[in-house]
């Protein structure tokens, strides 16, 4: 989890004590569709086209929160050395390799709609929400007198 996101741990203890989120097979997270690779070699997120080609970026896990299981750590970690770490460790956004090494490991990516990547959120109260991100250090109080 990114660290300056915001836990509700009653909510993500609801979700947790739910037996059937065993995280069996899969990471919970939000995901990203069709994101469009950045080219521009000034910007922070320019990845060229020997690391990765095409226009648009693989199905992959916003690095904000995922959630998994021990097992699944375990087959994540098998395929790194197999998919080349010198590359896995030098892509410069490291978020979208989750989904082509979750796939390579033979698990699934699940939406959770209690993460919440990016503000606004319409109802912070919303009993669903487990994360919001992004949370400054100085609105922190303001945000939990809301």
């Amino acid at each position: 989890m990114d660290s300056d996101a915001v836990l509700f741990g009653k909510n993500l203890k609801k979700l947790l004590d739910n037996t059937s989120n065993t995280f069996d097979g899969y990471l919970g997270c939000t995901i990203l569709l069709k994101q469009p690779i950045v080219r521009d070699h000034l910007d922070r997120y320019y990845v060229n086209e020997w690391q990765w080609p095409g226009k648009v970026f693989p199905e992959y896990c916003s690095g904000m929160m995922i959630i998994e299981n021990v097992q699944a750590c375990e087959k994540m970690s098998q395929m790194i050395p197999q998919l080349g770490i010198h590359y896995i460790t030098g892509f410069r956004i490291f978020d979208v390799l989750t989904g082509p090494i979750a796939q390579a490991a033979g698990l699934q990516l699940r939406n959770l709609p209690g993460i919440h990547p990016w503000l606004p959120v319409n109802d912070i109260c919303n009993s669903l929400i487990f994360v919001i991100h992004p949370i400054e250090a100085d609105k922190l109080a303001d945000f939990y007198q809301y």
